[in-house]
């Protein structure tokens, strides 16, 4: 091989080292741009996650996730931001759980979930405050349901006494604890609730005037009242409430009546007499 073939070839070599360096060069710059195109994409549909998450909307988030997972699928944030969705999504849940039993006055449901917030995290203060407002309300309202539940109980004298001695605590309570709880006009449940109980235990307070009359042979008893024998005429005054009279003679078969004094009776006159032999 002449000198002029050993320069030829030696010049082919270099061509070709130069253009392998060129096409290297092309490739990775290609590459850098394609890297750089994809961090962008990954980028933006982050913020675009980050701002839909903000905003609630949880479907556009994982919209957005859904498309940075397919630029970069092994991102270690990629977890993260599912984790992100998740919390803020049980949140939401949590939130919306709170207002509609606080809403609807469900101090008991609302209780739990407190209680539930409190067992993951004791030092939340705001839900600690929250939780002893809903018990306060809830021991109000079961004071209440009580009174207003089963308003006949109460002409038994110790049972109003007693009624009436709660109505006046849950006002205090309700007058004292005011910086602690809700406005009243956020709870009309419990104002309603308040105004029956009154209302029911000022009724039961009412004296009706009843008049039992008989034949002077049959024996006369009123549940939980008293015995009053043989009679032919007894007045007497009873409260508002459901009564159970007697009627009893030796050879006669026993007599029963249902009283039901209401508040807005006036007088009563009831004719108890054993006809029917045995």
């Amino acid at each position: 091989m002449n000198k002029k073939e050993i320069e030829t070839e030696a010049g082919t070599k270099v061509n070709k080292k130069q253009a392998i360096k060129f096409e290297n060069k092309k490739i990775i710059l290609e590459y850098e741009i394609k890297e750089k195109t994809l961090e962008k994409e990954f980028n933006k549909n982050i913020s675009e996650y980050l701002s839909a998450i903000e905003k609630n909307q949880f479907v556009l988030a994982e919209k957005y996730l859904t498309e940075a997972k397919l630029v970069k699928a092994n991102e270690p944030i990629i977890i993260e931001i599912r984790q992100r969705i998740s919390n803020k999504r049980n949140q939401v849940t949590i939130n919306e759980l709170i207002l509609s039993a606080e809403k609807k006055e469900q101090w008991l449901q609302a209780l739990k979930i407190y209680e539930k917030i409190l067992s993951i995290d004791s030092d939340i203060n705001s839900v600690i405050v929250k939780k002893q407002r809903a018990n306060t309300y809830l021991k109000l309202n079961t004071i209440l349901n009580k009174i207003i539940e089963k308003p006949e109980r109460l002409n038994d004298d110790e049972l109003l006494v007693n009624a009436k001695k709660l109505i006046q605590f849950v006002k205090l309570e309700i007058k004292e604890k005011q910086q602690q709880l809700y406005p009243l006009r956020t709870t009309p449940g419990l104002t309603r609730k308040t105004s029956t109980a009154d209302k029911i235990i000022s009724d039961a307070s009412i004296l009706i005037k009843v008049t039992i009359q008989s034949d002077n042979l049959t024996e006369i008893s009123i549940y939980k009242v008293g015995n009053f024998g043989k009679l032919i005429e007894k007045k007497l005054t009873l409260r508002p409430g459901h009564y159970t009279i007697v009627g009893s003679r030796e050879g006669y078969r026993d007599i029963r009546k249902k009283l039901v004094i209401t508040a807005t009776d006036q007088l009563i006159v009831l004719n108890i007499k054993c006809k029917e032999t045995i």
